[in-house]
């Protein structure tokens, strides 16, 4: 009974921690709102960590970019 037991906890932690991927960084565009004017940016982060820095903020919209990190920079340029 305790082998049983203990094989199916080892079966929960392992597909517990088989369904946690880490999220890569990539370019992320994201378009708020701050009064009456809309702001587009791009950053290079993770989603999770976009949601975060700008939940603060209007109308958030959040897009993954196919771009490479000093692309995703230079976009920023283009922007200004």
């Amino acid at each position: 009974m305790k082998k049983r037991l203990f094989l199916g906890a080892m079966l929960v932690a392992g597909a517990t921690l088989a369904s946690c991927s880490k999220e890569k960084p990539a370019c992320q565009k994201v378009m708020y709102k701050i009064g009456e004017t809309e702001i587009t940016t791009y950053q290079w982060m993770t989603r999770t960590e976009a949601e975060a820095v700008f939940s603060k903020y209007n109308e958030v919209r959040i897009f993954e970019e196919k771009a490479a990190d000093v692309e995703c920079l230079l976009k920023n340029e283009d922007n200004k």
